[in-house]
């Protein structure tokens, strides 16, 4: 996991932005390994779905893991089961 920048001297304040912060780091990691220029995974996915996607189905303890490969794949399969909408998206940005 993650190391979270925690002790004994912060604030209730500062503990509650170390926490965000580690938040937006970690989603915009995702983000940035679905949509690398190497990947090029999903750049017309919105964010909001991705955090939907990445909920379901244990999808961001792979990310966590480092098993991006089998993040990758079960975050497409779960993305074509998401809305008949996004899952047509996909499939006209695989062909």
């Amino acid at each position: 996991m993650y190391p979270y920048p925690f002790s004994d001297e912060l604030s209730d304040a500062q503990a509650s932005r170390a926490v965000v912060r580690t938040i937006r780091g970690r989603k915009r990691r995702m983000w940035d390994c679905l949509n690398s220029p190497v990947e090029y995974w999903t750049p017309w996915l919105k964010v909001i779905d991705m955090d939907a996607i990445t909920k379901r189905a244990g999808i961001a303890a792979l990310f966590d893991s480092g098993d991006i490969p089998k993040f990758k794949q079960k975050f497409i399969e779960e993305l074509q089961s998401y809305s008949p909408e996004i899952a047509d998206r996909e499939r006209r940005h695989r062909l």
